[in-house]
């Protein structure tokens, strides 16, 4: 059986942030399958965690929403990283890395046993910090972001740009709480057809 699991990323407490659908053993799927199993679960992005094993790159994962494939995305990469170090590695390390369209880099903070935080590269509010330190208009170098209020699902995601040597380093990070583990009761591509 393959095992599932719900984690709110970018949450700070229960039912918060943004809802995640992690599976592990992905390769098991066919690509037809994981936008249905996107649609079954009903939230923004699932993530399949092709093989329980890493490669020298890294694990490798696909981003499926309820439509289409995603070559990236945030909050999949934080709550896969989450996923992995605590069902498959299973032991605290500093850093994962993932293989999606390329390898990300996943730094790990670890705040309390049942949560996570991590940062990795990319997504919206990491552009902001860095025009921002870019542009002069923060030296501070780093953010808080709170969104979701309206829609019930408050998040709260923090983002650090510096500066060294003529480059700007980006990460952005939040807190991965997990809600939910199972079991589901199909193996193979020929049992969803």
């Amino acid at each position: 059986m393959n095992n599932f699991y719900i984690v709110d990323v970018f949450a700070e407490r229960p039912f918060t942030g943004n809802q995640l659908a992690v599976l592990r053993r992905g390769n098991r799927f066919s690509t037809e399958t994981m936008p249905q199993m996107a649609r079954e679960t009903n939230f923004s992005d699932t993530a399949f965690i092709m093989s329980d094993e890493a490669t020298p790159e890294g694990y490798e994962v696909r981003i499926f929403t309820p439509e289409e494939e995603l070559p990236f995305a945030g909050h999949p990469s934080l709550g896969t990283a989450r996923v992995i170090q605590q069902e498959l590695i299973r032991t605290p390390v500093e850093k994962l890395s993932l293989r999606l369209v390329g390898t990300i880099p996943i730094s790990i903070q670890y705040r309390h046993p049942r949560s996570f935080r991590g940062r990795h590269r990319g997504i919206a509010n990491g552009c902001r910090a860095a025009y921002l330190l870019k542009h002069r208009l923060s030296h501070k170098g780093e953010h808080r972001s709170e969104q979701g209020y309206e829609i019930g699902r408050p998040s709260l995601l923090t983002s650090r740009a510096l500066e060294k040597g003529g480059e700007i380093r980006v990460s952005v990070g939040g807190r991965v709480i997990p809600i939910v583990k199972g079991k589901l009761f199909f193996r193979d591509r020929q049992e969803m057809t």
